[in-house]
């Protein structure tokens, strides 16, 4: 066969492989991934935890997210192949996350179920709490020349665990990264003049964290 001819033949060949122009090429089959879950130290009633979101990410990307029963301790996701961040974080009855667990790298391989043979361990997220203040007679804090309020949380045994200052005429701060539980809050305001400072502004309550809100100081 002459030369030019096989050339021709290897040409025409190599075209015929390459897809069409504007042509889609077929995507490839997506794949699921079976997990359990538990939460510690013991169980989904005593957490205070109804569901457990799993969530499946690339990079700043949501690829899917789905919620089960934490009472089934188990779940699934489908999603296109490839590598993917799994978070689960367990939700209390207002949808609060307040378990949760770190995430794992996991790999979907396409028309496969893939099962992970270690159970996710959620265990209690840190949470905050946000204080806002007033004063009983409705002016300002420049009216009363107070500059600061100090926080302070105790826990249920008077540990002290968390304590700030924040600006008066913000109007309220947070105090963050407390474990779930219930915590006595001091308020104390900070004056130019000690002679100035009220004492309206001083009363201990008990306030649960995650994003509970203490409404007033009186």
């Amino acid at each position: 066969m002459p030369l030019h001819t096989s050339l021709l033949l290897l040409a025409t060949l190599l075209f015929s492989l390459l897809p069409a122009c504007g042509e889609e090429l077929p995507e490839e089959a997506p794949g699921e991934l079976s997990f359990s879950f538990a939460l510690l130290p013991a169980g989904c009633e005593h957490a205070g935890v109804e569901q457990v979101r799993a969530s499946l990410t690339q990079g700043s990307s949501l690829v899917t997210t789905q919620t089960f029963a934490c009472e089934a301790q188990v779940g699934s996701l489908a999603a296109p192949s490839g590598r993917h961040s799994l978070t689960l974080v367990g939700l209390d009855a207002n949808g609060r996350a307040v378990f949760g667990s770190p995430a794992r790298q996991v790999l979907l391989r396409p028309d496969t179920l893939d099962a992970l043979d270690e159970p996710f361990e959620l265990s209690a997220l840190p949470g905050d709490i946000v204080v806002s203040w007033q004063f009983e007679d409705g002016r300002v804090c420049g009216a009363h020349a107070v500059e600061d309020i100090e926080v302070i949380a105790f826990d249920a045994g008077d540990f002290e665990l968390a304590r700030d200052t924040f600006a008066c005429n913000a109007g309220e701060g947070t105090l963050t990264d407390l474990p779930a539980g219930d915590y006595t809050l001091i308020a104390r305001a900070t004056a130019r003049d000690a002679e100035a400072l009220p004492a309206l502004i001083d009363r201990c309550d008990q306030y649960q964290s995650h994003q509970r809100k203490l409404t007033q100081l009186t």
